[in-house]
């Protein structure tokens, strides 16, 4: 970790996430603030990340044994290629993108 790039100076976990506003994948918009009082797990991705594409089922795994626990995916990428990747893994939890 020492030697990485990352740049690794965000939040901290359990800190709250300043309010947002993106438009979902299937429509409409997701304003964080409607997530507020509940846990939530925010995950970055990316269409083309194969890392994130080894993640996806596992998180909607997670997503239906953990109903405590809201997961949202905060995508860069065309929303073809999103729709796409939502279909492929079949995800229900909400996609947003960046």
């Amino acid at each position: 970790m020492a030697r990485s790039k990352i740049k690794r100076d965000g939040l901290k976990a359990g800190s709250s996430a300043p309010d947002f506003r993106l438009p979902r994948l299937d429509g409409g918009e997701l304003p964080l603030k409607e997530l507020r009082c509940r846990r939530v797990l925010l995950v970055f991705s990316d269409p083309e990340c194969g890392p994130c594409n080894t993640l996806v089922p596992k998180l909607e795994k997670f997503h239906r044994e953990q109903a405590e626990i809201s997961v949202v995916m905060i995508s860069r990428g065309e929303p073809k290629e999103n729709r796409a990747k939502v279909k492929e893994h079949r995800l229900t939890f909400p996609v947003v993108l960046q």
